[in-house]
């Protein structure tokens, strides 16, 4: 299983989705969590995985080890009451 792989059956391991929002030379998935929840790694709803177009495999797996490692703390409540992204998804 590659680096990639294994980052988004751990991310689909918690509900969540990757997201690929690559443009130009940047190629970026977001680690996405839903309303409500937030990584312990970070406190944020989503986790950001980056690299530029033609970098090394070695180095690209060097980031997706990190994301996997980030992504491994597990999720928290989120428990900030003005969360905009939290408040923003029960508006609507």
């Amino acid at each position: 299983m590659t680096h990639a792989t294994a980052l988004k059956h751990r991310v689909k391991k918690f509900g969540e989705k990757l997201v690929n929002e690559s443009s130009g030379k940047w190629t970026v998935y977001q680690c996405e969590l839903p309303p409500g929840k937030v990584w312990t790694a970070n406190s944020c709803h989503c986790i950001k995985v980056e690299w530029l177009t033609g970098c090394p495999v070695e180095q690209r797996a060097e980031i997706i080890v990190e994301a996997l490692e980030r992504v491994s703390y597990g999720v928290q409540n989120c428990e900030n009451p003005e969360c905009c992204y939290c408040s923003e998804s029960a508006a609507s």
